[in-house]
Order: structure tokens, then C-alpha cells, then sequence
């Protein structure tokens, strides 16, 4: 037979325990408490005298409607053990929050005689969490301020180096013209079919350094005409096949997730291009459970971890978007092997998700 400790032995360890401890007697109506250690006075407020012969239910006061109580209810009627966290009342109507197992105890003969209760006032911890959660609003919400405003200043520049820099340029190229005719039929010096190509060249970069800080395809034709657009200039960039596959249908897409998923992907697509090593990268957009999933993957050279993916071109662009991409309730995933290419998995919800309390 094995040893059995005394009886106050145990009372004694119970009394000393950090949490509070309670026994219920479940062969009586409305499973009165027959048993309080002073861990569980000392939470509540209450004396043992106040607390014996009562439901654990006094210290839930009015506040008998939330959620853990009907869970509690659900486990009684099944028999099962459960466990919860409750909104509770102190003696003095201080609100705590008690992190509450409930273990049934079942006799010899399969009856079931009483609930045991452990509780631990976890109130400091709800705090915390709360007030980290307020963080994290707060953060959601600078987020979403910080890419409105750095989408307006892109437009802002963009206009600026179309009203200024393009114009200027296209004067110029208009002027060299008329120079060019004024010759005649003599041959124009060097010099002068130099300046023209620079002026060629200088027109052609700044309207793409416009398409760039604000994609007129994406406001114009959307984001499908947008991506198929990016996947043809950084194929000429590059010298690489990209291959684009939009399956969104007629989807209508928030235009803060169109810009980022744009400016993402030409993020990868430049990374794919200065370092990847590939000949080919496939650029695939789908709608899956409420997300706006984007797939790039290349046919590199891989690399062995995923930080020297994130590392590459000092990592500073993926960091950057990683960060968007979490404050917006989305995820990003890089994985890659050395030999067999790389891998970004970019994932955007529609609706926008909140940070709950």
C-alpha cells in the first residue's frame, strides 16, 4: 500500500501554496465551497467564514454573461476538466482577472463528489498584454499614416519630374531639333548627335524614374496591368525571362495593398536580378481565403539560409517591406537552397485586420 500523507500535512501545503486553491462539493445543490486556502482569501477579499457553504460564482458579481463562465457550464455538464480566464470581483468590487482550473474528482465508484479549483490572479499580465496591444495599434496605425503620406509625396515627386525635369528635357530635345535642320544638308558635328542621345537617354530614364515613384498603370489599368508592366521592364533590365500570372479576376483591390504588392514585387525582382544569378523568375498573384498571396520564384543560385536572402543589398528594402507587410496584418516568407533557386511568399488580407484587446 503505498504511503499516504497525513491529512494536515496537506492542509498545511495547500494553506502555504502561491495559488489559490478551492474544493467544491458537487454532491450538494449549486456545488458550495467546502474548502479555501488562504492564497484564494487573500485574492478575493473574502474570509474563509464569507466563502464557505457558497458558489465560486460570488466573485463574478453581475458580470455572469462572459465567455468563460458558459465554457465552465459546457465542461460541468460533460464532466470535463476545464480551463478558463474570468473577469472576477474582489470584496471591494476591484475588478481581477483569475486564470481558473477546474478539475472534477471522481470516486471509487464513478461518481463524481467534487471540483477542484486552482486559481492565479493574472490581472498584471491582462495589463501588460493590454497595453502592448495598444502599442500595436498605435504602430498599425502610424504605419498606414507613414505609407498614405510617402504615396502622396511619390505622386507629388513624380509630377515634379514631369513638370520640371521632362519638360525641360523635351524642350531641349525640341530645340536640338530645329538645330539639326538648320544645317541643311551639312553633316552635324559629333558633338551634337552626343547631346542629342544624352537627351534621349536623360528623357527616357526620368519618365521611368517617374514610373517608378508612381506607377501610372496602377492607377489607370490596376494592378494586374501593373505587375504584367514591371515584369517586362525588368526583363529588359536584366536580361532574365519573367513570366507574370495574375489570377485575381475582377477583384477590386485596396489601393495601400496594390501599391505594396507592387512595390514589393519590384523589390524581389530586383534582388532576383542583382544576385540571384537566374535566367527565369516566375511572378504569380492569387486571391486565397481573403488574401492577396504574391509568388515570386527564380531558378538562381539559391543560398543556404534564409538571412543571406534577406542580407542581400543590405537587406534594408525586404526589412522595410517585412515590416509594412506585419503592421497590415500580412506575412512574408523567403526560402531558398543553394542549387534550386529562391522562394518569396508575400501575403496581404483585403480587409485590413485590428488588433483586438
Amino acid at each position: 500500500m503505498p504511503h499516504l500523507l497525513p491529512i494536515e500535512v496537506l492542509r498545511r501545503c495547500l494553506s502555504h501554496a502561491r495559488h489559490g486553491f478551492t474544493i467544491a462539493d458537487a454532491r450538494k445543490p449549486d456545488l458550495p465551497l467546502v474548502y479555501v486556502n488562504q492564497a484564494f482569501e487573500a485574492m478575493t477579499g473574502y474570509s474563509r467564514d464569507e466563502l464557505i457553504g457558497r458558489n465560486c460564482r460570488l466573485m463574478q458579481g453581475t458580470d455572469r454573461k462572459q465567455a468563460g463562465v458558459k465554457t465552465i457550464r459546457a465542461a460541468r455538464e460533460a464532466g470535463q476538466p476545464v480551463r478558463v480566464t474570468l473577469r472576477n470581483y474582489r470584496k471591494d468590487g476591484t475588478l481581477f482577472w483569475s486564470d481558473l482550473s477546474l478539475t472534477p474528482l471522481i470516486d471509487a465508484q464513478g461518481v463524481l463528489t467534487h471540483y477542484i479549483g486552482v486559481q492565479e490572479d493574472v490581472t498584471h499580465q491582462r495589463r501588460e498584454q493590454a497595453r502592448i496591444l495598444r502599442h500595436q495599434r498605435q504602430l498599425q496605425v502610424l504605419a498606414e499614416r507613414l505609407m498614405r503620406t510617402e504615396a502622396e509625396e511619390r505622386l507629388k515627386l513624380a509630377c515634379e519630374v514631369h513638370d520640371q525635369v521632362v519638360q525641360t528635357l523635351a524642350l531641349c530635345r525640341m530645340q536640338l531639333g530645329e538645330l539639326t535642320r538648320d544645317l541643311g544638308g551639312a553633316v552635324a558635328p559629333p558633338a551634337l548627335g552626343a547631346v542629342c542621345a544624352l537627351v534621349e537617354t536623360a528623357l527616357k530614364e526620368s519618365r521611368g524614374l517617374m514610373a517608378q515613384l508612381s506607377p501610372p498603370l496602377l492607377r489607370e489599368l490596376g494592378l494586374a496591368a501593373a505587375l504584367q508592366n514591371l515584369g517586362e521592364q525588368q526583363a529588359q533590365r536584366f536580361g532574365i525571362t519573367v513570366r507574370v500570372c495574375v489570377e485575381i479576376g475582377h477583384k477590386s483591390v485596396p489601393e495601400k495593398v496594390a501599391q505594396l504588392v507592387l512595390r514589393s514585387a519590384r523589390e524581389f525582382l530586383i534582388n532576383v536580378g542583382k544576385h540571384a544569378g537566374a535566367q527565369s523568375v516566375a511572378v504569380g498573384l492569387k486571391l486565397k481565403a481573403g488574401e492577396l498571396v504574391l509568388t515570386v520564384d527564380d531558378n538562381g543560385k539559391g543560398v543556404r539560409t534564409r538571412r543571406q536572402v534577406e542580407t542581400a543589398d543590405g537587406g534594408f528594402g525586404l526589412l522595410s517591406i517585412r515590416e509594412r507587410v506585419v503592421h497590415m496584418g500580412g506575412g512574408l516568407k523567403v526560402s531558398s537552397r543553394v542549387g534550386k533557386g529562391t522562394r518569396v511568399v508575400l501575403r496581404l488580407p483585403l480587409v485590413q485586420k485590428r488588433w483586438k484587446a
